[in-house]
């Protein structure tokens, strides 16, 4: 006796995430065109054209995209208007130990 065999979709994960997105009424930003995350370490989690969901009642974003780590100066002259204090901190150290004067 012969048995049918049902394949399963191994997006099970995917259809619970867009169920509890749906629940708190995630929208899609459109438009972006990349996203970068800087680590305590100085290196830079980079997204380019990432798909972007935001909830802002509920302070949830959610990133769908292929994320590649960088070094800063491989980002660098695009993000300068990105970096915080800390990073700046992280920018000048990095250009002293590539032999830059500062001021």
């Amino acid at each position: 006796r012969k048995r049918k065999v049902t394949k399963r979709s191994n997006n099970s994960g995917d259809q619970k995430l867009n169920n509890v997105l749906k629940r708190l009424n995630a929208n899609a930003i459109p438009q972006v065109d990349e996203i970068n995350m800087f680590r305590a370490d100085g290196s830079v989690l980079h997204f380019q054209q990432p798909q972007l969901k935001a909830s802002i009642q509920s302070n949830t974003f959610v990133i769908n995209g292929l994320g590649e780590d960088k070094g800063l100066q491989e980002l660098l002259p695009g993000i300068i208007n990105q970096l915080g204090p800390e990073m700046m901190n992280n920018l000048r150290a990095l250009a002293e130990s590539q032999g830059f004067a500062g001021e």
